[in-house]
Order: C-alpha cells, then sequence, then structure tokens
C-alpha cells in the first residue's frame, strides 16, 4: 500500500491501537485504508495589490512575536541556536548569504576566484554599524578571528588563512579547493561581521552593536528581547537592499512564551501577532469558520528538518543484518507516526522535498520509504539472523522524538521485533550516537542547506572523525557515490538519485519524516519573509497599511 501523509491529528494511544491491529494487507480491496489528501501546505495568500504596503519610506508601527525559547545572550556567535535565527539577522549581517548553492553577496560587494584555493572578497566601502563605526578589512579579520576563539567555529575545515589585501578587500586560502555544494556556507553566511571597537567596548551578550537594520532596544533574559528600527542603517538605497536588508516595522518585541498553549492565548488576546508553535489541533481556530478567524491567517508549509531513523551497522549489534534493516523499515508506517506527533510530515523518498535537489521521482518509486507492508516485514525478520533480542532505540527527549520513538516501537514490535526506547537530552544523545555499544536504531535529526548538504550529516565518513558515516557504516562506493553527488560540478539529479537508491538498497536509512511548519499570524501582514523559507523576520516582511 502507498503511504500518504494524513491529514487529521490522532492521539498517540490511537496510532499505537491501529499499529496493533494491523492486518499487514497491502491493497484496498482486501481492508486496507484508503490514503488520505496530502497536507495543504504551499504559498501564502497573495498579497491584496489594492491595498496600500510597506514600500521602504512607509513603514507599519511594531509587531510582536511569539518565540519558544530564551535567545540566553545576543552575541554574534551561535547565530542558529534556539530561537536565536529569529532575532540575529536583524541585528547582525554576513559576508553573504546563501540561496540554493549560490552565494548572493551582504556585506560583500563580490568575490573573485584568484585560484583554486584564493579568494579574495570585497566589502562595500561605506559600511557603518549602529555606533557608527566604520567596517573595514580590519574588522572582517577580527569577526572571524573571534568566532574561532568562541569555539563556534563549525564546518570550517576548508579555511587555511584569511588576510587583508587592503582596507576593502580580505583574501581567504582554502586548504583544497572548494568543490562541494554550499560548503563555504559556515564560514561566509554564518560568521557575522562586526566593529573591534564596538566589542571590545561594550557588552555585546546584552547590548549588542551590529551593522544590521535594527538595534537593541531592550533584553530580559527569558522574557522579550525588543529591536528598533536602525535611522542610521548603513545601506540607504532602498533600491539597492535585498529583501533581508528592508526595514519595514518600527519596532519588533520578541516575547519568549515557552508553552505553545499560552502561545495560542497570545494570539487569541491579540499580545501576539505571530507564532509558528501552534499546536495542529489549535489551528481551526484561526481558519475559515474558526472563532478567532477574522484577523488572522494560517498557512501551512513543509520545514527543511529531517528526522532519520538510522540503524547500527557494525558487528556487535543486530542491526547489522542488512535483512533485518529492511524488516525494520517495512514493518513502520510513517504516514501513522507523522500523524501522531501533529506536526510533521510523512517522508516517500530519502530526503525533504523541500529542497530544490530532492529529485520528485523518489515520491513514487516503490521502497520501504513509501510502501508499508509488515507481512513482507515478517517474511524478512525470518530470513535474518534476528533471535528475539530487545534493540535499543536511542531518540532526544523533545516531545516530537518521544512521540515518533514510540509509535516505531509499536510498529516492530507488531512483526515480532523487540525495542526498549532511550529518550536523552541533546548533550547526552550526540555524544552517545558515537559510542558503538548504546544503540541498535537512532532516531537523529538532520539539516542543511540543500538535500546533498542534509545528507551529509548521515551519508559522510568525514562528519565524526572516525572514518565512519553515521550508524557506523564503512563503505567506500556509498562515500563515492555521496562526494560525486556533492560535487558542485556533479551534482546532478541522477547522481543524486544514484545515492538514494544505494542508501535505500542497503537500508542505511530510513527517513520517518520532516516538519509541519504551521505559522498563524496577523492579517495585517500581507507577506511573511522567511529566511531560509522557515525563519520569520520581520522587519523584510510586508505589511498592510490601510
Amino acid at each position: 500500500m502507498l503511504k500518504k501523509p494524513l491529514v487529521v491529528t490522532v492521539a498517540i494511544g490511537m496510532a499505537l491501537s491501529l499499529a496493533a491491529c494491523s492486518t499487514g494487507n497491502t491493497n484496498n480491496d482486501s481492508g486496507a485504508t484508503p490514503a488520505a489528501s496530502a497536507l495543504p501546505t504551499g504559498a501564502q495568500p497573495p498579497i491584496d495589490t489594492t491595498r496600500k504596503v510597506t514600500d521602504g519610506t512607509s513603514t507599519y508601527p511594531k509587531i510582536t512575536v511569539g518565540i519558544s525559547q530564551d535567545p540566553q545572550d545576543l552575541n554574534p556567535f551561535d547565530v542558529n541556536g534556539g530561537s536565536k535565527p529569529y532575532i540575529m539577522y536583524e541585528i547582525y549581517e554576513p559576508l553573504f548569504d546563501l540561496n540554493g548553492d549560490q552565494y548572493t553577496p551582504h556585506l560583500a560587494k563580490s568575490y573573485t576566484e584568484v585560484d583554486a584555493t584564493h579568494y579574495d572578497v570585497t566589502i562595500w566601502n561605506d559600511i557603518y554599524d549602529s555606533a557608527g563605526n566604520h567596517i573595514t578589512a580590519d574588522d572582517v579579520l577580527y569577526s572571524f578571528q573571534q568566532k574561532v576563539a568562541s569555539g563556534m567555529n563549525f564546518k570550517w575545515d576548508m579555511v587555511g588563512n584569511i588576510t587583508k589585501v587592503d582596507d576593502y578587500t580580505v583574501e581567504f586560502t582554502w586548504n583544497a579547493p572548494i568543490t562541494q555544494v554550499g560548503e563555504l556556507e559556515f564560514p561566509w553566511c554564518r560568521t557575522m561581521i562586526f566593529s573591534q571597537k564596538a566589542f571590545e567596548s561594550g557588552n555585546f551578550a546584552t547590548n549588542p552593536v551590529g551593522t544590521g537594520p535594527y538595534v537593541v532596544s531592550s533584553f530580559t533574559s527569558g522574557s522579550s528581547v525588543v529591536l528598533k528600527r536602525n535611522p542610521n542603517y548603513w545601506q540607504k538605497d532602498v533600491a539597492s537592499q535585498n529583501d533581508w536588508q528592508k526595514a519595514n516595522v518600527d519596532e519588533i518585541d520578541y516575547q519568549v512564551i515557552a508553552e505553545p498553549a499560552q502561545q495560542v492565548l497570545a494570539l487569541q488576546n491579540g499580545s501576539i501577532d505571530y507564532s509558528d508553535a501552534i499546536p495542529q489541533e489549535n489551528l481551526a481556530d484561526f481558519q475559515a469558520g474558526g472563532q478567532y478567524a477574522s484577523g488572522h491567517n494560517v498557512w501551512l508549509t513543509a520545514g527543511s528538518l529531517l528526522y532519520l531513523l538510522t540503524p547500527n551497522c557494525s558487528s556487535g549489534s543486530p542491526t547489522s543484518d542488512q535483512k533485518l534493516r529492511q524488516a525494520i523499515f517495512y514493518a513502520i508506517d510513517n504516514a501513522s507516526v507523522a500523524q501522531a506527533t501533529g506536526n510533521t510530515i510523512a517522508a516517500t523518498g530519502f530526503g525533504t522535498p523541500f529542497f530544490s535537489d530532492y529529485v520528485a521521482a523518489w515520491d513514487t518509486t516503490p521502497s520501504y520509504q513509501n510502501q508499508y507492508d509488515p507481512d513482507q516485514a515478517k517474511t524478512l525478520v525470518g530470513q535474518s539472523t534476528y533471535s528475539g533480542q530487545t534493540l535499543t532505540l536511542l531518540a532526544g527527549d523533545d516531545a516530537t522524538s518521544k512521540s515518533m520513538a514510540t509509535i516505531i516501537q509499536s510498529f516492530l514490535v507488531n512483526v515480532g521485533i523487540k525495542v526498549t526506547i532511550s529518550t536523552v537530552d541533546g548533550t547526552t544523545l550526540s555524544n552517545d550516537a558515537s559510542a558503538q555499544g548504546t544503540w541498535d536504531l537512532y532516531l537523529n535529526t538532520v539539516g542543511g542547506g540543500s538535500q546533498v548538504g542534509e545528507w551529509n550529516r548521515a551519508l559522510s565518513n568525514t562528519e565524526y572523525g572516525n572514518g565512519m558515516a553515521l550508524g557506523f557504516i564503512q563503505d567506500a562506493q556509498l562515500q563515492s557515490l555521496f562526494e560525486t553527488a556533492n560535487d558542485e560540478s556533479t551534482h546532478t539529479p541522477e547522481n543524486m538519485t544514484a545515492v538514494a537508491n544505494y542508501v535505500i538498497s542497503n537500508a542505511y536509512n530510513y527517513a520517518v519524516a520532516y516538519p509541519l511548519l504551521a505559522v498563524v499570524y496577523n492579517s495585517k501582514i500581507a507577506h511573511l519573509y522567511m529566511r531560509e523559507d522557515q525563519y520569520f523576520l520581520p522587519g523584510a516582511s510586508t505589511y498592510y497599511l490601510d
């Protein structure tokens, strides 16, 4: 039976009941459940062109955003942690932004490939921070040095040296030619540039000084961050601004509201204007016909993260047996898993359709990714070396991962595979993932700027420093296929498909689901600007002014 994502939210107990009562039928004539329609994801409502909107000269007065986590500090280093992606990119700016596999100039004006291992980056000569400090090549070098000192210079293996060429040009020396898709994302697009003078004379943790279109008005840890439009923003030419650099609202108030139920109430009473943490069961209240529909819009779309189930392929684990791995994957109905979480969409191919280099044909190519077949799973268990051992399923302790792990356990028990669940916090999870004897199945999340970038975390044998891919896989052919697909010159749908097919034929991984991003927002917002298509940037968004 081809699996399709389900729409209606169900209780975890109901999903467990469905798993326990599965008959194993695989066609509708013999009683299988018909597939539900796909989730209504896609484009935002179009802007009403008959109404007056912000245009770079006219601004909206204030927007209040609900965020689930306290940013803790506003230092310019860990810009992607927790709620920081919503805030930091309004205050600070990097050299470039990454759009697909293209580096879009931001503070940088341009870059030149001098040769295979030397790139020159030229910044604009009129960049000033919110305190009036002129930003030059010296500040670029200083910002990179401080990033290294912070220990947050992840995925910088390619960086050899950075030197000043002149007041507005720096040269990057790479340890090897840059060949991978999006390889420079972290040094170029995740490193914020700031003034050495401002950093050494102030406290950026609570009162940062950046080059961005907004400045911090107040910061109360655990409660709120308030930003105000920077009247002295350096890029004054509206026509030259990219969308990210716009400042269409005068004040942005980020309110830390940890509980989703409290964000629901805040939307209902009008104390916040935006939330992407609303439980699916509450969405109908804000949609057409709902009691709070007036004044609100609801937008559903897919996020880029991937929930991945990875078996332990080392010789000491029962899941080193390929037949058992195949049995495990055929035993799981990930449509029911996603339905039980209420905030994810079932994967039907090995990856996330969010990315432009995802190949749509994977969704309909028959495999365990889109076929739930418990009878086949039971047959494969019988053909394997499995002898009734209890497998350990390692997962994070967040609500979504715990829900997924519970449903997966029930499906495996249904085909005769015993499973115990170990849920741990994020730090422990990362440590345990590298310990061969602690788990047999690992429910983890991977992300990236592209599909091949997302795969890097799971498939590359250079990611963990032990010469093995995730799951303790030692497979030279997998590495060769991945490197070919990850090379800019050979990054083609055919080579991407070769990787996906190889992973599936060896049952190395099972793509469980990807996030459902459910956004509820004030209808005064004409268009949401979502950085990386998933992080709301209020300043860059468009607002109705009538």
